[in-house]
């Protein structure tokens, strides 16, 4: 079973983020077949994510750098690729986001065919996008602060995921078909979301519509109304 749907089960502050990446690729190093590229990228607005969109801030994963954190396929625990306890994935952050390189299981003549099968595909370009797994810091479940704010921009509203924001860092994985971006959102990452967009609308300031409602009035008497009280 998915490790982060047993995770969201119990946790609802586990999420994902999927991202096409040209820098994913099979090569070697040190006569070693590698797996390596970008699973998450700083500064890029995402796609809508079910009302709004999300930034990543360079460093926000400056605190779970050191974690146990393993690579895999789906994020199917069943299909692990790699893990940093075994020194079989390293994880860095550089300037353009979070770069990965894992060195999958395929040496071995009994190797599982389904790794040979994954850097095959990679090769041929069949398979190009990773995600990432991760649970953001909130005061809501005890942190000391926030990692993340949120805020408006034009007609967007924005959630920057702050240096330093991330909890825990769950797991790379390298993804064939990637769920819906409005699927991979927490339970409490909507629920932030829908106060802070219920925050913004009591701020606004009311139309006639809304007076009209409120007042339980034709639209048309209080337009009048209002236009008399103003001469």
């Amino acid at each position: 079973m998915d490790k982060l749907k047993l995770l969201a089960d119990a946790q609802p502050d586990v999420e994902r983020r999927t991202f096409a990446v040209k820098e994913l690729r099979a090569a070697t190093k040190d006569e070693k077949p590698v797996l390596e590229g970008f699973s998450s990228v700083f500064g890029a607005y995402s796609e809508d994510l079910g009302g709004f969109v999300e930034i990543i801030e360079p460093g926000f994963f400056d605190e779970v750098l050191g974690n146990d954190v393993r690579s895999l396929m789906n994020h199917d625990p069943n299909y692990v690729l790699g893990r940093t306890k075994s020194g079989t994935l390293e994880i860095e952050q550089r300037e353009e986001g979070l770069f990965q390189r894992t060195y999958p299981p395929i040496v071995d003549p009994e190797a599982a065919q389904w790794a040979k099968d994954l850097m095959v595909s990679i090769r041929r370009g069949d398979v190009d996008q990773q995600s990432f797994g991760f649970i953001v810091k909130s005061t809501y479940r005890g942190d000391v602060e926030d990692g993340d704010e949120w805020y408006v921009m034009g007609d967007k509203i924005i959630r920057r995921l702050k240096k330093g924001g991330c909890k825990e860092l769950l797991d790379v994985s390298v993804v064939t078909f990637p769920a819906y971006p409005q699927t991979n959102v927490s339970a409490n990452t909507r629920s932030r979301f829908t106060e802070f967009k219920q925050s913004i609308e009591q701020r606004q300031e009311p139309t006639l519509d809304d007076l009209a409602v409120e007042r339980q009035e034709p639209l048309d008497i209080l337009r009048r109304r209002l236009d008399l009280a103003s001469k």
